[in-house]
């Protein structure tokens, strides 16, 4: 890349010199995408933002290099390294510590993340195009070019990834095979991803292509592969029109099949009997799930399945943070209670836990001073907290010592565990859809009462923090839920359940 007009109005020019697999070639686009992403635009973003712009930057500033060009694993690891920071950093410059792992922040919302997108798998997804480009445009110039210069034979990109390197393959075709014909995660992804529509049958490989559904008669039959006699033949040459009907002649002599060969014969024969071409059909590739052909979105949600690997855990975990997602609260504490559900909130034993207080009196509860101060703890089972839930629970109309009667409280760590226990709690007072407005509203009214004890030493004042809980509670609903809840000021400080509640 070069930069070419005047030093105040600079733009990015694409340029092919260089070797794209090394961290030189891309240092322009890092040092641009660094300076997109930091000083004031962190300070003043929530973290949602912040994703939004990660995603904005992430789709349009590299976008034309990775479209090109595979990204090498340290170019990678320099970009997730400049996202992470700008998500959890403050714009400072200063290093700051993460609380998720950049995987799980990769995941959907409703799968647990925040939806950043995967810049390997974004990377790969562009540059399948070229994949699937030279499947399609048979006629193009540049198809012409490379069937010219590496193999006048080319039928595939599927066969093409299957041969050895030659010297005279260009990084760029090198890396073309790589992306299309590596398994990734365990896949053939690219050719795994595709299957044939057959029409007249000119165009597919009888044994190695997918015409059949998502496996290839090569695969499906590789005992008869082995003895066919024509295995690179075409669809259109493995058969012929007799009596207005279609006969298969798959280049297998029957006649001399025994055993296991005969019972593959007669299988086979069985799929074929009401399969033939159509003569009036071209021959087409459908990518997988898309049957308008090939996307790079659908590439990149075919990565990600096979993939992205499942760090939530539970059903009702996933269940919880679907809801969350959902709830009419504002996004900042949406996102404190993403936090608070995978076990990311700064409390002093996971503080202790990395390092940042030393000694283990110090990861001790700021309320009670009793026990250490973990998720489990510091929302419910601490004694200070209790006397919260209990005013809460009352406010429901449910007897909040009864339920610690019989709740065996004592296993309580998670912030998981506590949420099954309010949800067992609360079933049959609250509408399932206001669960997460309930207890996010009570967590996050707790959480800030004790950083207010912690950092501006204020007194912990029950009175106060329940009439906080019934005030914002009242806010977000009369504010958020745009007039569809209609809603009493008096009547929501007397009874909740008028309007949330069954």
């Amino acid at each position: 890349m070069k930069l070419v007009g005047s030093l105040s109005d600079q733009v990015v020019e694409p340029c092919f010199a260089g070797n794209h697999r090394r961290r030189l070639f891309w240092s322009m686009m890092l040092a641009k995408m660094e300076k997109r992403l930091s000083g004031w635009r962190g300070k003043h973003l929530s973290l949602r933002g912040k994703v939004t712009l990660l995603n904005s930057v992430i789709n349009n500033l590299p976008i034309f290099l990775l479209s090109f060009f595979k990204a090498p694993k340290c170019v990678l690891e320099d970009i997730i390294k400049i996202q992470r920071n700008f998500l959890w950093g403050d714009g400072g410059g200063s290093r700051k510590m993460c609380w998720v792992s950049w995987d799980k922040i990769c995941l959907r919302t409703e799968e647990g993340g925040l939806g950043v997108k995967n810049v390997e798998w974004f990377n790969l997804s562009l540059m399948s195009k070229w994949g699937w480009r030279f499947l399609n445009d048979k006629h193009a110039i540049w198809f012409n070019l490379l069937q010219f210069r590496y193999d006048s034979g080319l039928q595939s990109l599927c066969d093409v990834v299957s041969k050895s390197v030659l010297s005279n393959y260009s990084l760029w075709w090198r890396d073309i095979r790589l992306v299309c014909g590596t398994p990734f995660g365990g896949h053939d992804w690219f050719c795994d991803s595709i299957s044939c529509k057959l029409g007249r049958g000119n165009s597919f490989l009888a044994w190695k292509h997918c015409w059949l559904g998502n496996i290839s008669l090569k695969l499906l039959f590789p005992r008869l592969f082995e003895v066919c006699s024509f295995p690179n033949a075409l669809v259109i040459n493995c058969g012929l029109w007799e009596n207005e009907g279609w006969s298969w002649k798959v280049g297998v002599d029957s006649t001399l099949l025994v055993g296991e060969l005969l019972e593959d014969w007669k299988e086979l024969t069985e799929i074929l009997k009401d399969v033939k071409p159509c003569m009036n059909e071209v021959d087409k590739l459908i990518w997988w799930r898309d049957v308008e052909g090939f996307s790079v979105r659908n590439a990149f949600k075919r990565l990600y399945s096979l993939n992205a690997v499942n760090h939530i855990g539970s059903d009702f975990r996933r269940c919880e943070l679907k809801r969350l997602w959902k709830a009419i609260i504002p996004c900042k504490v949406k996102l404190f209670g993403w936090r608070w559900i995978l076990g990311a909130l700064p409390t002093r034993k996971e503080l202790w836990h990395r390092g940042v207080i030393l000694g283990v009196e110090g990861s001790f509860c700021p309320l009670c001073e009793l026990e250490e101060e973990f998720v489990g703890h510091l929302f419910l089972k601490c004694c200070k907290v209790k006397t919260i839930w209990k005013e809460v629970f009352s406010w429901f109309g449910v007897d909040f010592d009864d339920l610690l009667g019989f709740s065996d409280i004592d296993a309580i760590v998670t912030g998981e565990d506590v949420l099954l226990f309010l949800s067992n709690s609360l079933d049959g007072r609250v509408k399932s859809s206001f669960f997460a407005f309930i207890w996010s509203l009570v967590c996050w009214s707790i959480w800030n009462a004790r950083n207010n004890l912690v950092f501006k030493h204020s007194i912990w004042n029950v009175v106060e923090i329940f009439l906080i809980i019934k005030s914002i509670g009242w806010d977000w609903i009369s504010i958020l839920s745009k007039g569809s809840i209609n809603i009493n000021r008096d009547l929501w400080f007397a009874n909740p359940t008028n309007f949330i509640g069954l």
